[in-house]
């Protein structure tokens, strides 16, 4: 073989590696790039789940929490999916600071997320505006039926309520076969759990709260058909 070939058939050789390994290298890359919009960049990566929370605004009702009535009531308006933001329907003139908080209303994906961390507060877009207040409750309404939790979820096996949720409303999650675990971090605030609120979950057996409860609330009927009872 001449010399002038073998050199040719080096120079391809060596061309045809550096092109492997860029494509290699390219493809690992997009790869990772593609990865990282698993995190959306207002979610902290110790709590993926929230990308998947859906938060409606609320005021206050003007009466307290009991078993009969509620401290907070929704803000009328619509949750967009697709744009993620809250749009109001009312006709009165509402200002981010007549907003006292916002409630978990649903979930609309992470079906293969195992957990779920309610945070203590959370940013929304509200008519444009993004608004930060404290997750104060979570609540069921028909409205959001399409994406509750209650007996449609079988992949949450553990719950993480925020320290600022002091309301969870009948049946918020009821049904769900697969929930194990629920934790209620320490906080100052007295919580308040409806009826039924975790009852029917057949798999739950972990409860750690250090909440206090208010006087009138009845934690066996919030568990009622679950912890063995």
């Amino acid at each position: 073989m001449k010399k002038s070939s073998l050199i040719l058939i080096i120079i391809v050789s060596v061309v045809v590696l550096a092109v492997a390994i860029t494509s290699v290298s390219l493809a690992i890359w997009r790869k990772n790039e593609h990865s990282s919009l698993y995190v959306d960049t207002d979610v902290l990566d110790e709590n993926p789940s929230l990308r998947y929370q859906m938060y409606v605004p609320v005021v206050l009702s003007g009466d307290e929490t009991t078993a009969e009535t509620s401290a907070y009531k929704r803000i009328s308006g619509t949750f967009s999916v697709k744009k993620m933001e809250y749009s109001y329907t009312t006709a009165e003139t509402i200002s981010a600071d007549d907003i006292v908080g916002f409630s978990l209303a649903g979930w609309y994906g992470g079906v293969t997320l195992e957990y779920m961390q309610i945070p203590d507060e959370v940013t929304v877009t509200i008519n444009g505006q993004k608004v930060t207040k404290p997750v104060v409750r979570v609540l069921v309404e028909s409205d959001y039926g399409d994406y509750g939790f209650g007996g449609t979820n079988t992949t949450i096996q553990k719950i993480i309520v925020g320290k600022n949720v002091v309301e969870i409303c009948t049946g918020a999650f009821y049904g769900m076969a697969d929930l194990e675990t629920v934790s209620f971090p320490e906080s100052s605030k007295s919580i308040y759990l409806y009826p039924y609120c975790f009852g029917g979950c057949s798999s739950l057996k972990n409860v750690s709260n250090d909440r206090t409860l208010y006087p009138d609330c009845n934690p066996s009927l919030a568990y009622y058909g679950s912890l063995d009872g």
